[in-house]
This record gives C-alpha cells, sequence and structure tokens, in this order.
C-alpha cells in the first residue's frame, strides 16, 4: 500500500496479516503473532522433524557417551589385570624387575642386530649374486647363505633375543615360559614338545655332549698325568 509521508501509521503495516492464500493457512502451517506483532508462519511437520532430529542426535549422544565410558573402564581394569598378573606371575624377582628397563633395551639390541645378521645387503648378497653361478668368485659364503635363508631370518633374531633376555633375567624368562604353557598353549601341544625335547635334547643331544665332554675331560686328564709322570721320571 501507499504510505503517506506526513500521515503514516506504523500499525497498520504490521498489524496486517501477510499475503498468503488461506488453503496454505490450513496445510500444516501455524500463525504465530510475535510479541512486537510481526506474524510469522510456523511448518508443523518441519518443527516436528527437526524435533525428533535433535532427540536422535542426543539419544545417539547420550548411548555414545555411556558406551565409551564402559569401553574405558574396561579397559583400564584389563589394564590393572595384565599388570597385576605380569607382577605376580612374571617379574616377582624385585632384582630383574629393577633393572628391568635396561634388559627390555638390550633384548630388542639383540633383535635388531639379528636382523642385521640375516639381511643380504649386509653380506653383499643380492637376488642376482644367488642366481649366479658363473665365478665362483660371486658366488656367496655358506655362512652368508645360511644366515640370509629364510629359517635364519625367522628364528634367528628371536633367538638372540630370548637368548639375552634369558641371561639377563632368567626368573622372568623360566616364569614366561611356565605361563605360556599352562595358560595360552594347550595341554596336549605342551605334553607332546616336553616329550620331544626331553627324547631329542635332555636325553639325545645334551647327554650325549656330556659324556663326550666327560670322556675328553677324562682323557685331557690322564694325558696330564701320563706327561707329568714322564717329566718327572725323565728328570731323574
Amino acid at each position: 500500500m501507499s504510505r503517506n509521508f506526513y500521515n503514516y501509521d506504523p500499525t497498520v503495516d504490521i498489524l496486517q496479516p501477510p499475503l498468503i492464500p488461506d488453503v496454505i493457512l490450513k496445510s500444516n502451517l501455524k500463525e504465530l503473532t510475535l510479541p512486537t506483532g510481526n506474524q510469522v508462519l510456523e511448518s508443523l511437520p518441519l518443527t516436528a522433524w527437526f524435533h525428533r532430529t535433535r532427540s536422535n542426535i542426543i539419544s545417539h549422544l547420550t548411548r555414545y557417551e555411556a558406551e565409551w565410558e564402559t569401553q574405558k573402564s574396561a579397559a583400564r581394569n584389563e589394564l590393572h589385570s595384565v599388570k597385576s598378573y605380569l607382577k605376580g606371575n612374571i617379574f616377582n624377582d624385585a632384582r630383574e624387575l629393577y633393572a628391568l628397563p635396561e634388559t627390555n633395551i638390550l633384548t630388542i639390541c639383540a633383535y635388531f642386530a639379528g636382523r642385521i645378521i640375516t639381511n643380504r645387503k649386509n653380506w653383499g648378497v643380492s637376488a642376482a649374486t644367488l642366481q649366479s653361478v658363473k665365478s665362483s668368485v660371486h658366488r656367496p659364503s655358506l655362512m652368508a647363505r645360511v644366515c640370509t635363508s629364510i629359517p635364519s631370518k625367522m628364528v634367528l633374531p628371536w633367538a638372540m633375543a630370548g637368548a639375552v633376555f634369558k641371561e639377563l633375567a632368567p626368573t622372568a624368562f623360566d616364569n614366561t615360559i611356565t605361563s605360556l604353557e599352562s595358560d595360552i598353549l594347550d595341554p596336549g601341544f605342551v605334553a607332546q614338545y616336553k616329550t620331544l625335547w626331553r627324547d631329542y635334547y635332555t636325553n639325545g643331544a645334551k647327554k650325549a655332549s656330556i659324556e663326550a665332554a666327560e670322556l675328553l675331560e677324562g682323557k685331557l686328564q690322564g694325558y696330564i698325568g701320563f706327561a707329568r709322570n714322564f717329566i718327572i721320571y725323565s728328570t731323574r
């Protein structure tokens, strides 16, 4: 509507309803009058959708927060259980527990030393060198081929780390083996490998080496006694 510059009444425009057909006002729209006198339209489906979305977001956030707190509590309890188990069953020697940082560092160094030993590049060996049979000069040595073989790469680093750990923390090493046998490995497998270890190592290689050492020691003592008696009788 046109305005009269001298006789303008602002309430006329403010109180006048919006120019919207009645059919739209009756289709899920709500007319509201603000405290300032302005009239606005509210879409009831859109308002309901925003309300549901807000409620769903709040519900999901609350559930995720509760689940997160539950997982944090479970992780703390699990970590506490692991620490208690390790301290009570593995590292129960105060001296070894005090020196554990140095032991771990040296064990890691031994592992990486094994990785260095089994690396082909450190022996000057490459795939082309292994395939080359033209000249014996380019052939890798037996030691290089043994150290760079796949079994050596898998076993040697762990064997060196285990040897260092056993030397520096023998009680913890024995407790680790005992815990593995009783809590992790299958009892049938444990019984089988213990039988093989006893037959082939304890009663086999180890017993033979002990007998050979005793025999060699006895012969050496006999030779030493014979040489001493020979020297004594010769100097008379």
